[in-house]
Formats: C-alpha cells, structure tokens, sequence
C-alpha cells in the first residue's frame, strides 16, 4: 500500500488495525483503519465514497420499508438533551435525517423542523411522512435562514469531505445557538476491544472517526465553546440470549461509561 495522507494536516498516516467487517449487512467487507498521530483523526482505507448508502432497508419500486430497531428511546434521549438549551417553537434542522424519526417526535413536542438527507431513498421515504424533510447535501445546499438547534446524529462520520463542514455548521446557527453532535469514538474501550467486531467501524460507509483531541482542534477556528462526553450507545448491550460473553461486554461497556471510555463522543458546539 502506499502512504496515506491525513487530509486534515497532510502528515502521514498509519495503519492502527485492519481485517474483515461481518456486521451490518456486510460479509469479508476488507478495510484499513488509518490514524494521525499528529492530529488524530482516524480513517477507513480505502476510502468510501458514499455516493450511495447500503443501509438496511427493503427498496421496493423506489419506495422504502427501513428495517431497524425501535428507535424511540434514543430520540427522546436526543430531544432530553434539545431541550435543555432551547424550548418550543424554536428552529431547529437535523443535516442527515434519514427517513426523519427523530423529527417527528421532535414536531410533536413544537420545534419548528426542518430536515436534510442526501441518501434518495432514505429522503423519499421520509418526505412522504413529513413536509419538513427534503434530499440534499448540506454542503452545497442553500439555506434561507439560521437555525437555534442544529443536529448531526451519527452523521458527520459519514461526509467524505469534511474540510469545509466547520465553517458551513457556524454559518448556518444563529448566535445564540447550539449544536450537537454524535460519533462512533475511536478510542472507546468496546471500539479498541472488538475492532473488526465493533458494530460502528462499519467501514463500507464510515470514512472517519474522531477522537476527543481532534474534535476540539477540528472545530476551535470557528466555535468558542466545545464540549464532549462519551456514552456506549453505539453497542447495543443486549439483554437476549444471554450468554458469559455477553455479559462480560456489557459489564466493560458499564465501566467504560464510568470512566469517560465509552464509543460514542458527544460534542455540543456554540459560537464564541
């Protein structure tokens, strides 16, 4: 293989791990796992470009039956946290929303929504259960407006260039705003225990993965206030069937919330 570049500082990077992925849907899936050791940004080689997405789903004559797993405990999780800095009726805009779960419950606690999602399928599905959600890529979208609360729910490890995605989030927010912000933590003990077993490399479609340090340097040029804390939601725990195995992960994964060592990062942005 030939050297890799960080694309974030240009210095070279190294190899952390490599393997075969056999989760999500995917079966020997081969990748790399890049790291910066001076700027710690991790990244999946090669590459994917994500010009399409292989989630979970039934495609049936370009409409869409997503098959996941209830997802109504991590949404009320994520409007707990929406509430804490602002109240209803305010604005707020979820960039990668998928089908648009999390907004609809959102809506129906009276934030004003507004919701984009690049992958089609993903965005046809939800447009036709709310008028609020439209395909697009925030990079290159145009916004009419600013926005009170802005959402990046396991997004941001998804957008292969991700050079110009500081500057356009602080454009898009208002002063007085906020933005959260979840990632698959590369440097959570489940991520550095299970590696090519860790659900959340998903390497066919996550290009990067941050850790603390990088996410500070990353967004410091254009946010005064940064702050980050990790949970283990990324693992699903598991309660069936039951198993010593699986209940010695679920007790790392008790411990590593703890301590600070979970695998997802969260990030709460505000301007200066």
């Amino acid at each position: 293989m030939s050297s890799v570049k960080c694309e974030f500082c240009d210095n070279e990077m190294i190899k952390s791990w490599s393997g075969l992925y056999n989760r999500c849907g995917q079966t020997n899936y081969p990748y790399q796992l890049m790291k910066c050791d001076t700027c710690h940004l991790s990244m999946i080689f090669p590459k994917p470009s994500n010009t399409t997405y292989p989630q979970t789903r039934v495609d049936k004559d370009t409409t869409a039956d997503f098959v996941a797993v209830d997802t109504i405990k991590w949404d009320q999780a994520l409007l707990d946290k929406v509430r804490k800095h602002k109240g209803p009726g305010t604005d707020l805009l979820e960039l990668g929303c998928n089908e648009g779960n999390f907004l609809r419950v959102a809506d129906s606690y009276g934030y004003k929504c507004e919701g984009l999602e690049i992958d089609d399928i993903a965005a046809k599905s939800g447009m036709k259960k709310s008028s609020f959600i439209r395909q697009g890529d925030f990079l290159t979208e145009e916004f009419n407006k600013k926005y009170d609360i802005i959402i990046l729910n396991h997004v941001l490890e998804h957008i292969p260039d991700i050079k110009s995605v500081s500057a356009k989030l602080r454009a898009l927010l208002k002063p007085d705003g906020v933005i959260i912000i979840n990632i698959p933590h590369i440097d959570g003990w489940i991520a550095q225990l299970m590696k090519s077993n860790w659900c959340q490399l998903s390497p066919h479609t996550h290009v990067w993965f941050f850790s603390k340090t990088f996410a500070k340097n990353f967004f410091k040029a254009n946010f005064g206030s940064i702050k980050m804390a990790t949970t283990s939601n990324c693992e699903p725990m598991g309660l069936v069937p039951f198993s010593l195995k699986l209940l010695i992960k679920n007790i790392i994964i008790l411990i590593s919330n703890m301590l600070g060592k979970g695998d997802e990062l969260y990030i709460e942005l505000k301007e200066p």
